[in-house]
């Protein structure tokens, strides 16, 4: 149940201004309370030793991000992140240059693999790869890389 609150009357201001601020505020709560609530699918996609996906998945076993990690996408079947995979018993894909060479096919794979799992967040946790970024996508995308890019990439982004 949401409860929303209107100030009294005699210190409601007419102005705009403070109906904008008013509303500002009324959403920002109605916001927070919401996101709290939801509990968010989540799909991952890594191309290393798969560390930022085991600090979300211990987010959510500790009860501070309320989410489920729905699938995770990994980029070469030699790395790290599938044996966190494993060890987190979380399901996973491996759709990678290397197992799928064609840029176009390996697009629409990942994409489709992302709304089959009905992702509410997709997460690119050193995801090293260019990924088209569809309308239905749009500001459900979070990129999470340790270095500035293109600049401090290191030696696996020349290789891309």
């Amino acid at each position: 149940f949401l409860m929303i609150r209107r100030p009294p009357r005699s210190t409601r201001k007419e102005s705009s201004a403070a109906s904008d601020v008013y509303k500002r505020q009324l959403f920002g709560r109605l916001a927070e309370r919401l996101l709290l609530a939801k509990m968010y699918k989540l799909v991952v996609l890594a191309s290393g030793g798969g560390r930022t996906l085991a600090n979300i998945q211990q987010h959510i076993l500790d009860g501070k991000l309320t989410a489920s990690i729905a699938l995770v996408i990994v980029s070469r079947a030699d790395i790290g992140a599938i044996d966190r995979c494993e060890e987190l018993q979380l399901p996973y894909l491996i759709i990678g240059p290397q197992s799928h060479p064609d840029v176009e096919l390996r697009n629409k794979l990942i994409l489709s693999a992302i709304f089959e799992a009905r992702a509410d967040l997709v997460i690119l946790a050193g995801w090293l790869q260019l990924l088209p970024i569809p309308p239905e996508l749009e500001f459900k995308v979070l990129n999470i890389h340790p270095a500035l890019l293109p600049a401090h990439g290191g030696l696996s982004l020349i290789h891309i």
